[in-house]
């Protein structure tokens, strides 16, 4: 337990549950009007477009649980401490490896997703677009799952305090490594890779069709290239600096509680970012 939390501390989980709460209404307020729009116009849709719809819905899932998260940093602040053992503490381990892992998945399933249509033309049959969908989601839980249930037989507590709030405990470092980070590292080296690798073709693109481009389709089409590149770069400057303290921290460095709220004040903004990014560039 850490009881009577330093001002520094205090302020930085005060911060983090506001936007972990802004991150909350805000991505279940445009998940529940995608859940409209696909189940009211699905038919009028085009597959293409409901398949964008239907991973963009799960991204914003995952958000909310993310958010869910940061937001019960607010009982830290209530209670002056952050307390291990309790419901709370469990709940906000448990929802921070949920969402972090699912916000990494489907960010990365959005990028394979843009890639298949845009640049391969491709699109997968719904049967088994559903399925690769129940399949990331089986993958996010069995990794969460798979650490729980791996120390039931311990006195130790799974989640724990970990720095500011509460995680898989420090004891588990290769759970810590296996099941969470190099996961999270490996989505979004695989997200950065897949953006630049379509920005960089549909720009060769353009250039060799500038001549049957008017300037208006150009201009369209550069503006269009130039909105894909925010996605990989606003999630990850989110996420990798609390992964990059963490994996510090398991390495023998001490961090800051002030760096630590800075990463999670970050890492909670994907929610209310991504609904923007959304917002910005659906056309």
């Amino acid at each position: 337990d850490l009881i009577n939390l330093p001002p520094v501390l205090h302020h930085g989980l005060s911060a983090i549950a506001v936007l972990g709460t802004l991150s909350l209404i805000t991505s279940s307020c445009l998940f529940c009007a995608l859940a409209v729009q696909l189940l009211t116009s699905r038919r009028k849709l085009n597959a293409r477009v409901v398949q964008f719809l239907i991973l963009i819905f799960n991204l914003f899932c995952a958000d909310i649980q993310q958010s869910i998260a940061f937001a019960l940093n607010a009982v830290w602040v209530f209670e002056d401490a952050v307390l291990v053992g309790t419901r709370t503490c469990v709940a906000q381990g448990w929802f921070l490896s949920i969402g972090d892992m699912a916000s990494g998945v489907f960010t990365s399933a959005i990028a394979i997703h843009c890639f298949m249509d845009i640049i391969l033309g491709y699109r997968m049959r719904h049967r088994w677009f559903s399925l690769c969908v129940a399949g990331l989601w089986m993958f996010v839980y069995a990794l969460a799952l798979g650490g729980v249930l791996s120390h039931l037989d311990r006195s130790d507590m799974y989640y724990t305090r970990a720095g500011a709030w509460c995680f898989i405990n420090k004891k588990y470092i290769e759970d810590r490594i296996w099941l969470h980070y190099f996961w999270l590292v490996a989505f979004e080296f695989c997200t950065a890779l897949v953006y630049t690798t379509i920005v960089v073709i549909l720009r060769q693109r353009i250039r060799s069709e500038r001549c049957f481009l008017s300037r208006a389709e150009r201009r369209a089409a550069e503006i269009a290239v130039r909105s894909m590149v925010w996605y990989p770069l606003v999630h990850g400057l989110c996420t990798l600096p609390l992964v990059i303290i963490r994996l510090r921290a398991m390495a023998g460095q001490q961090n800051s509680f002030a760096g630590l709220c800075v990463a999670g004040a970050l890492i909670t903004s994907c929610g209310w970012l991504d609904v923007l990014l959304f917002l910005m560039t659906r056309r």
